[in-house]
């Protein structure tokens, strides 16, 4: 199984799973708040082992770059991962 899934819920909302055996919780979030000037965003637990984070993009002339702002936060979060071990 990937270690994370990117769901397309219409043009302007996505979201994100991410395994905490790859993605540490507090890296997510850490992550996340560095896209909140482009998304309101949702982080929750989905289950024991999986966060899910959902992103809505405040402006929609934005909605083109979405997939690569998705990749990007994947990557900031595990940067964040190993900071903080």
């Amino acid at each position: 199984m990937a270690n994370y899934f990117i769901r397309k819920e219409n043009d302007f909302i996505y979201f994100v799973e991410l395994k905490k055996e790859f993605y540490e919780p507090k890296a997510v979030m850490y992550a996340a708040n560095m896209f909140t000037n482009q998304c309101h965003i949702k982080v929750d637990e989905v289950d024991f082992d999986t966060v899910g984070v959902w992103f809505k993009l405040k402006l929609e002339a934005d909605k083109d770059k979405l997939e690569k702002l998705l990749g990007d936060f994947c990557n900031e979060a595990l940067k964040n991962k190993f900071k903080l071990t």
